[in-house]
């Protein structure tokens, strides 16, 4: 048996299933609504919040009228909200911050807020005088700094000495470095380093420096000159967190006298 409400057959009914249609006398569920395009599903809270689930030609609107959240839970715990400006929350009004983006906890976790992948560029600074340059305060975050030298010689014979550090000071020891070049090799212990051999060469590529885990850092680098061209690599394992990277020569006395050197932190 169904039972029309309103008496007027296009209005709110219930089978003898306990089914409620509203615009339909055979509602095929507990709650079965039918209606044109435009046609809602409202509720009006006595405090004044209010939504509503409407329909169009080819699609369903879930509104909110009221300026409030719109929130979505599941076991009892919010878990996404939409805010008033349109902001997306995660496990409640945690929008992020302006950059980040939505990362997958995969299928046993909930997504989350991260800074994206960026690279920074530091202060690109003159070698033509001095005998070192250093760039401090590299942030915890930093998986990768690429060193970058332009034209850069030093007065005497020296190498170029490329070495990192802690809070506590530059590191001098316990790199295993090798480098290759014009069909001659050799090694570095004090430094990730770049064989000169000779004064005025002026040379120019890079060296990148990458973060390995548990505080272990891996160098490649290539360089040009004159004469040719230099291969290196190498690792050192530090005894705390990275936040600066020297530059010098050798034998700590002979002088830069031209080009120039920066770096870019990848976090």
């Amino acid at each position: 048996m169904t039972v029309t409400i309103n008496g007027t057959g296009t209005g709110c009914f219930t089978d003898a299933s306990g089914n409620v249609g509203i615009g339909t006398a055979s509602p095929s569920s507990k709650l079965h609504v039918v209606g044109g395009a435009g046609s809602t599903i409202r509720n009006t809270a006595s405090s004044g919040s209010s939504w509503f689930v409407g329909s169009n030609v080819d699609s369903y609107i879930l509104h909110n009228e009221s300026n409030t959240p719109m929130i979505f839970t599941t076991n009892g715990t919010e878990r996404v909200r939409i805010g008033t400006s349109g902001q997306i929350g995660i496990g409640g009004a945690n929008y992020g911050t302006s950059g980040q983006v939505l990362t997958s906890g995969g299928s046993g976790s909930a997504p989350s807020w991260a800074s994206p992948s960026s690279i920074t560029l530091g202060t690109k600074t003159a070698t033509t005088s001095g005998t070192i340059v250093d760039y401090t305060g590299i942030g915890s975050t930093v998986k990768r700094i690429n060193v970058l030298f332009a034209g850069v010689s030093l007065s005497g014979t020296a190498d170029l000495y490329v070495q990192i550090g802690t809070s506590g000071g530059i590191v001098s020891s316990g790199y295993a470095s090798a480098w290759s070049t014009n069909n001659s090799n050799g090694t570095f212990t004090a430094a990730f380093g770049i064989r000169v051999g000779a004064g005025t060469i002026a040379l120019s590529g890079s060296m990148v420096i990458s973060l390995m885990g548990s505080n272990q850092w891996s160098a490649y680098g290539v360089n040009s000159t004159a004469t040719g061209v230099t291969i290196m690599g190498g690792n050192l394992t530090l005894g705390g967190t990275l936040d600066r990277v020297r530059i010098t020569s050798s034998n700590g006395t002979d002088t830069f006298d031209a080009g120039s050197v920066n770096i870019s932190v990848e976090s």
